[in-house]
């Protein structure tokens, strides 16, 4: 918990962690830098088996911007990126080397704001849905200003850029509601794009990618049936494994106690050892709506295993792909980034924090 928590803060309303388990929490609601301004607390382990605390507010003076509302995410180093309420700001905080953090706003250009989700790779990358299904990939200089590359579909596809990751090889994938479209660096600063539809329950929204390029999309929507009886819908996760040939193997991993309306698949992750978690928010087992995660591993066979041991296999659906070639880009300049005073508005904690759970 935080340390100087007060009401209506909303601490924990988002929450990340990486691979050195350094914890950043969000707290849209806190007031330390304005009224509303929100807040950022990073959490680092600390060899006693505690954690210290780091409060990172706003240093430009923006009130009822709620830090940290619509999206938050950290990479492996711990640069976060946190995007505010109303979409038109989005900030960068970098680890100093010294305890504390630099500070980088990041304005929406072109009346297109920031519309949800943040990725950031360990490159510093930042990937960010904008509105109009467009997207922008906001890549540092190294003295705290970005610049700017806009993506856009490659075909005539309205719903580009629901959703979107930025993988630490600079490969990234865009969902929408009806396809996946792989980004694939050229080596010319641009992209070779692959689209890849998809199936029956899925919209795009629920997505992860993991390193070795496996990527999993929710669906939600699959129906549950039995015979020619549809009854409500019972979820599904689509994993896609590179095959070694530019393709994907298929898996479509289920609930086996699945009952209509379980909203399996509404949120899922995938960590580096191809582990997939699914949840399931609207799961009846411990009464209405008390919902479940379920945990899908990888075997020998490179099958997947649920936790009954139930194992799902390749599916027999053909993977088909769409390539097109490199596209034209936008690109805007420094200008797109403000950097602000270094360690300005920042709250150290010294005190340990007590290990909760």
């Amino acid at each position: 918990m935080a340390s100087d928590g007060s009401s209506v803060d909303v601490f924990g309303y988002r929450a990340v962690i990486n691979n050195s388990d350094v914890i950043a929490v969000s707290a849209h609601g806190d007031d330390d830098a304005g009224e509303s301004a929100g807040a950022i607390y990073v959490f680092n382990p600390t060899e006693g088996g505690g954690y210290s605390e780091i409060k990172l507010n706003l240093s430009d003076g923006e009130t009822q911007v709620n830090l940290g509302h619509n999206s938050l995410s950290m990479n492996s180093l711990g640069l976060i990126a946190a995007s505010t309420y109303d979409g038109d700001r989005l900030y960068i905080f970098t680890p100093d080397g010294g305890g504390g953090y630099t500070e980088a706003k990041l304005v929406a250009s072109g009346g297109n704001g920031f519309d949800g989700n943040v990725s950031i790779n360990d490159a510093g990358i930042v990937f960010v849905n904008r509105s109009n299904s467009l997207a922008s990939i906001y890549t540092s200089d190294g003295f705290g200003s970005y610049t700017e590359l806009q993506l856009a579909a490659p075909d005539t596809n309205s719903t580009f850029s629901i959703n979107g990751v930025v993988a630490d090889d600079g490969t990234i994938v865009v969902s929408s509601m009806i396809a996946l479209y792989v980004h694939e660096p050229d080596g010319s600063s641009n992209y070779v794009i692959s689209k890849r539809p998809i199936c029956t329950g899925a919209d795009g929204t629920a997505l992860a990618v993991n390193e070795a390029g496996v990527i999993v999309v929710g669906a939600k929507n699959i129906p549950l049936q039995d015979g020619a009886t549809t009854f409500g819908s019972a979820g599904g996760a689509y994993v896609y494994v590179p095959d070694g040939s530019g393709g994907y193997t298929e898996y479509l991993l289920t609930a086996v106690d699945a009952t209509g309306g379980d909203t399996f698949g509404f949120v899922l992750s995938i960590n580096e050892g191809s582990v997939i978690t699914v949840g399931s928010r609207d799961d009846d087992d411990k009464g209405p709506n008390s919902g479940s995660v379920y945990v899908f591993t990888p075997d020998e066979d490179g099958n997947y295993v649920g936790f009954d041991g139930t194992v799902y296999e390749p599916s027999n659906t053909p993977v088909e792909l769409q390539t097109f070639d490199s596209t034209s880009l936008t690109f805007n300049g420094s200008e797109a980034a403000e950097v602000l005073k270094e360690m300005a508005g920042m709250t150290l904690f010294l005190g340990e924090q007590e290990m909760i759970g």
